[in-house]
């Protein structure tokens, strides 16, 4: 048919990503910003835009050639948006989790 949009058309986005690494320490910015998605096929609904932001920073405590030991902090969606992603079936039901801060130690071995 014409005229008609195809079904869980993903929205256009646009990002920037930050990485820095100075010694034992990393440290990792991205921001995306997800546009409005009005086009889209009958029986669905549109989703608003949105903007997420994440970081990471970590820290090498020790390295050698069997181990490796991180201690780390991340930042989920730090602005704490609604976020509905347009292709998901569960859109209008569940969004994605708001702002999270994780702290841990990962160990490698």
């Amino acid at each position: 048919m014409m005229g008609t949009y195809l079904a869980c058309t993903t929205p256009q986005r646009f990002g920037l990503e930050f990485n820095h690494k100075t010694g034992p320490r990393i440290f990792n910015l991205t921001t995306i910003y997800v546009l409005r998605q009005n086009r889209r096929a009958k029986l669905e609904t549109s989703t608003p835009d949105y903007t997420l932001v994440n970081a990471n920073a970590s820290y090498l405590i020790k390295a050698t050639k069997l181990v490796g030991i991180t201690v780390f902090l991340k930042g989920k969606n730090l602005l704490n948006e609604e976020i509905r992603v347009h292709t998901s079936f569960l859109k209008d039901f569940v969004p994605r989790p708001g702002r999270a801060l994780i702290v841990g130690i990962n160990g490698e071995f």
